[in-house]
């Protein structure tokens, strides 16, 4: 098992990494798990994942309740609130409480909001099921994706202990699995040119899921995230940077609903990389590089051709800035801050946009 303590105002928590959930009565022992805690997993990783889970639960003294929601529930409907709302109340949850997040992101920002907002706040512990959600479980951004709001109604929660299985990734679909990897790939871009290319040489062995690199991939993805999360624990600052493209993202998200947020995070990450390289900041060379490295992944590298004004429209709001807060890329592995114009957003925007007729030769 390996363990990364992350640092907050408090007393912090502690990231544990394992291949298995062995080693996860340990840990609700040492911080002192008892009482009644609520678990909150949607139906297909409960149906898989469900009774190992209760397995691992079951030399605690812990009541535990479950709340199980269907695999298409929508986490951006506050009315969705409502169902763990009032199993707390009905089982009478105290602040000395725990909410288990057993799911994927959706499942670990909703379970997130709802312990943070209950009677000021539950303990909360979260084990992610999928690489996305324990990329994203570095740092305590809880329900930054509310319908009304998207990005804008969140709030900052630390947990008492992430608990990941690298095992589960073994059992995602291939496209929440390359999900996943957008997110790897993008703060390895952010961060480390080191690990930006050690993705590059192990890109075999990450496609075939190789049990002992995708935990070294994990590993390697938290021990990064640390840096920036230790030293900015109200994610306003140098946090941030892990965010380059999320505006993009979440707008490309918005409008089309059915691909992955991994697949969104892709397309976001190249469109900052594309601003960053007219801005004379990357390569050509570079720009290429990052851009096609998501290919083998199945990730996206284009958009239909849509109205680029009305997605700009929607960056903005999600940005809910004049331009000087977009994360743009110096090089690979460091990223700024950089004030950046509606024109240049819709030259990126245009440059990853195609529609059939495109590809029509006369």
């Amino acid at each position: 098992m390996t363990e990364f303590k992350i640092k907050t105002p408090e007393k912090g928590y502690m990231i544990e990494i394992d291949d298995n959930l062995d080693g996860l009565k340990e840990c609700l022992d040492k911080i002192s798990f008892s009482g009644k805690a609520c678990i909150i997993s949607c139906d297909d990783v409960w149906s898989i994942h469900g009774d190992l889970l209760k397995n691992a639960f079951k030399d605690h003294d812990a009541k535990t309740f479950e709340l199980i929601l269907d695999k298409d529930f929508d986490c951006t409907d506050i009315s969705a609130f409502d169902r763990a709302y009032t199993l707390f109340t009905d089982n009478s949850f105290t602040r000395n409480d725990f909410v288990i997040a057993f799911g994927g992101r959706q499942i670990c920002e909703y379970a997130g909001f709802a312990a943070a907002t209950f009677k000021r706040g539950l303990k909360l512990i979260k084990i992610p099921t999928s690489i996305l959600s324990m990329s994203m479980s570095v740092g305590s951004k809880a329900g930054g994706c509310l319908k009304a709001e998207r990005g804008n109604i969140s709030l900052i929660y630390h947990p008492v202990l992430v608990y990941m299985d690298t095992e589960f990734a073994l059992t995602l679909s291939p496209a929440d699995y390359y999900s996943g990897f957008a997110d790897i790939m993008r703060a390895a871009i952010v961060k480390s040119s080191s690990v930006y290319e050690w993705l590059i040489d192990k890109l075999y062995e990450i496609s075939e899921r190789d049990p002992q690199i995708v935990r070294d991939m994990v590993e390697q993805t938290v021990s990064l995230k640390k840096i920036y999360a230790d030293k900015d624990t109200k994610n306003v600052n140098e946090s941030l940077l892990y965010e380059l493209g999320t505006y993009t993202a979440d707008a490309i998200y918005e409008t089309e609903p059915d691909r992955t947020y991994g697949e969104a995070i892709a397309l976001g990450t190249i469109v900052n990389a594309y601003i960053s390289m007219k801005k004379e900041m990357l390569s050509l060379e570079e720009y290429l590089e990052i851009r096609d490295m998501f290919v083998p992944f199945n990730l996206p590298i284009t958009i239909d051709k849509k109205d680029t004004d009305a997605l700009l429209k929607r960056i903005r709001k999600n940005a809910q800035t004049d331009g000087s807060g977009f994360v743009l890329l110096k090089k690979i592995g460091k990223a700024v801050m950089c004030e950046v114009f509606d024109e240049e957003i819709k030259a990126a925007l245009d440059e990853i946009s195609f529609s059939d007729d495109d590809f029509v030769v006369e």
